[in-house]
This record gives C-alpha cells, structure tokens and sequence, in this order.
C-alpha cells in the first residue's frame, strides 16, 4: 500500500483503495493508495514487503524486479547512501505519484 494524505491524493486525482504508480529516477512500482490524514501533505509512505505472496490469504505475489510489480527497494538509488551510517534514503527520495 501507499499512504497518501487527502489533500495530496486530490491533488493527483487518487481514490482510497485505488491503484497507483509510484516512480522515482531509479524505478516505478505499483501500489494501492491508502488516503490517511495521518501523513502529512506531500508525502507518500509505502509498506515494505508488500510484493511478497500470502499464500493462506489468497494473496499473489509480484516479480521484486519488475516495474509491473511492488517491490518498494527499487525506488532508492544504491550509490546514494549516508557517509556516517551508509543508509540509503529511505525516507527522503522524492518522487510522482499517479492513478493507474
């Protein structure tokens, strides 16, 4: 999932519970919006994990390499990291945001 604020998913023309397109310049992937008032406006916040299949829900799983699919560690470059911890930008990439 993708939570999205309100204001924000208007703005793009996004319903709750409707597929979108989140893209960076180092990959795309799709997601369901989740329209919350819990995020601020401007931001988009993906689940990890959320390609992986639930077998015992019914749930299909996505290719973690496909643009097609959901897996969110393609939107972070690799060579951008932190000099003192090494961490990838996870929580500071921008990106677009679009309806399916």
């Amino acid at each position: 999932t993708a939570e999205i604020h309100p204001e924000t998913a208007a703005g793009y023309g996004i319903r709750g519970g409707q597929w979108i397109v989140v893209e960076t310049p180092s990959g795309r992937v799709r997601a369901q919006a989740q329209i919350s008032d819990a995020i601020l406006p401007g931001v988009v916040c993906c689940s990890h994990g959320w390609w992986e299949a639930c077998y015992e829900l019914g749930l299909p799983g996505f290719d973690p390499f496909s643009d097609a699919g959901a897996n969110q560690n393609l939107l972070v470059l690799n060579d951008v990291h932190d000099p003192v911890s090494g961490g990838t930008p996870h929580r500071s990439t921008l990106c677009r945001v679009q309806p399916l």
